[in-house]
């Protein structure tokens, strides 16, 4: 009763308050009866986008529940948030890109994704390329956007690769590891490291000695991310890098690790195998920095 008083009033409120109780109840019974009133429309969206409204998160949460009860969630979601015939702020459409990347769906969001790859806002334009490649991880797709001069848009479309069962990814991680700029190699290396490359995981730490506190920063993160514990020592000789950022971001990975596992807990690495470097690998060079 409230719900429907209030709606009459100030529609707009009504749908933030709905939201909101979405938001914060999941899904019972009274979600039941507010989700297929709300998605007869696609103003629902105009709050869930609104970052002033839901942290992201909670936005994500909410629109898994109208993906079950709206048949058009798609096609809502792209004509709202990727129009361009609309003036919308970059985080709103950046915020719409982070919930279709993980929620996963192509065919309805394929063309305003292609659109958005050429916005002004590099933010935009790269997460654009990367939800675009993850999608519709096709090698004539990769290699366009491969070939950008904006590396957060090389960046994403490697990283796009990493859990795809695209068979041309080690040959495309392989082929960007020269690049200057150190987050297309960090993702290409941690690509590899995902694909089991023998030599990807000594690259990483090989290139900690890089003479860009910039590149060393990226390996430091690259050896956080994958968690390896045989990165350990290495970390632990960064802590005293010349370069403050290099130190801090070493130290902080450094805490993430915990103690020292047993030996049979140790998931990611054989400490019985020596590190080894593929042979296409092993020959990479230190990319320059320009």
């Amino acid at each position: 009763m409230f719900f429907k008083e209030l709606r009459q009033a100030d529609p707009a409120k009504a749908i933030r308050s709905c939201i909101l109780y979405l938001s914060d109840k999941g899904s019972d019974k009274l979600s039941a009866q507010l989700i297929p009133s709300l998605a007869a429309t696609e103003h629902y969206l105009s709050a869930v986008l609104d970052p002033e409204l839901l942290s992201l998160e909670s936005a994500k949460r909410v629109c898994s529940l109208f993906r079950k009860a709206d048949p058009y969630f798609f096609s809502h979601l792209s004509r709202l948030a990727f129009s361009t015939e609309r003036s919308l702020s970059p985080a709103f459409t950046t915020r719409a890109l982070a919930i279709l990347d993980d929620l996963g769906k192509d065919d309805p969001v394929v063309p305003w994704l292609r659109q958005l790859t050429t916005h002004p806002d590099e933010r935009v334009r790269s997460k654009a390329v990367k939800v675009l490649c993850r999608l519709r991880p096709s090698k004539s797709t990769l290699d366009l956007h491969l070939q950008s001069t904006d590396p957060r848009v090389r960046a994403n479309a490697v990283e796009a690769l990493w859990h795809t069962p695209s068979a041309d990814a080690i040959q495309i991680f392989k082929s960007v590891l020269n690049d200057i700029h150190h987050r297309v190699v960090a993702n290409a290396l941690v690509g590899l490291y995902y694909r089991k490359d023998p030599g990807a995981l000594n690259i990483i730490m090989n290139l900690t000695d890089h003479p860009s506190p910039r590149f060393r920063v990226a390996m430091v993160w690259a050896l956080g991310h994958l968690a390896d514990r045989r990165a350990i020592p290495v970390l632990q000789k960064l802590v005293a890098d010349p370069a403050e950022a290099v130190r801090e971001k070493a130290q902080r990975i450094l805490g993430t690790f915990g103690p020292e596992p047993t030996r049979n807990a140790i998931g990611n690495a054989d400490f019985g195998q020596p590190l080894t470097a593929d042979s296409e690998t092993s020959g990479t060079l230190l990319p320059q920095v320009a």
